[in-house]
């Protein structure tokens, strides 16, 4: 019979953000307000203005800007008739508190001037089971010295007809100031105990060399076996310091309590990943058969954890 062990990670990326705002029904932020990783001239203050239809432009201290997307709500009209909605006052000033790498615990952005496409305040009729997009744009001013990961929130008054007259919708909007270590995992090889004939309880061990030891001997075959593998890199020309945890708990295989698998080992190639040179994280782990396992290909995930 053949074991396979499939993979999962768990990675903290300073640009992914899961945003959980409570919300009106019917409206959902479909993509945040990202103004992406925005480099400035440092010792001075830049401004960036990100158009809904996409567009950058920028003065003062301002260099350079990637990764960068436009806000996207959505009016989702499940009722069974047609509905009518409009966009109301926009958010005056917003300002983003530093949440990670930040240069001082005093720093923050602003934003301001939020612009939208409709760009009109008017109703807008939604059939029944149609959707209406705003796309939405602003200005950000970037403060002088302050690099570091921003998040925050903006409100927009909305109002649908009929129903509630006005109503406030929350949506996030974020930035990166600076160039920030941006670490990535690239899956590799899967962690493969390979063909397993036992007619008694058994382990099977593989190394994070590769090596397979099977106990008894006997009960391995062919030489299909692997151990799991991945790459992490980091994007900025700041080098990163990661670490990694491997798994501590039992992984179960199969519905029974005997078969499982545990032992986990994660070996790290170096605790400091450049741009252009990653690290590679090696994994091994060790797999319990109990006697009278049916025959099969099992699988099973566990999650090995990336810090930087």
């Amino acid at each position: 019979m053949v074991f396979k062990k499939t993979f999962s990670i768990v990675v903290p990326l300073l640009w992914v953000i899961f945003w959980a705002f409570p919300c009106l029904a019917d409206w959902e932020t479909v993509q945040v307000l990202d103004f992406g990783v925005i480099k400035n001239t440092p010792g001075s203050t830049g401004t960036v203005k990100l158009s809904p239809d996409g567009t950058i432009t920028g003065s003062g201290g301002y260099q350079s800007i990637e990764n960068y997307h436009v806000g996207i709500l959505r009016y989702n009209n499940t009722t069974g008739s047609s509905i009518r909605v409009r966009r109301r006052a926009a958010p005056s000033t917003v300002t983003l508190p530093c949440v990670s790498n930040c240069s001082s615990n005093s720093c923050t952005m602003t934003l301001r001037t939020f612009t939208f496409t409709p760009s009109n305040t008017g109703w807008i009729t939604v059939n029944t089971n149609a959707s209406q997009d705003f796309l939405v744009g602003a200005t950000a001013t970037v403060t002088a010295n302050c690099t570091g990961v921003y998040e925050g929130v903006a409100a927009l008054t909305v109002g649908t007809n009929p129903g509630s007259a006005n109503d406030t919708y929350n949506f996030g909007v974020k930035m990166i100031v600076g160039d920030i270590p941006t670490t990535t995992v690239t899956p590799q090889d899967d962690l493969d105990f390979g063909d397993i004939l036992s007619t008694t309880a058994s382990t099977v061990t593989i190394g994070t060399n590769g090596n397979r030891t099977c106990s008894p001997t006997s009960v391995c075959v062919g030489n299909q076996s692997q151990r799991r593998s991945f790459l992490v890199e980091n994007s900025s020309s700041t080098p990163s310091t990661i670490t990694v945890d491997c798994p501590t708990n039992n992984v179960q295989m199969g519905g029974s309590n005997n078969f499982y698998i545990n032992s986990f080992v994660c070996s790290l190639s170096s605790n400091t990943v450049s741009s252009g040179s990653p690290a590679t994280v090696n994994v091994g782990a060790t797999l319990h058969v109990p006697q009278g396992q049916a025959s099969g290909q099992y699988s099973a995930t566990y999650t090995v954890t990336v810090n930087n």
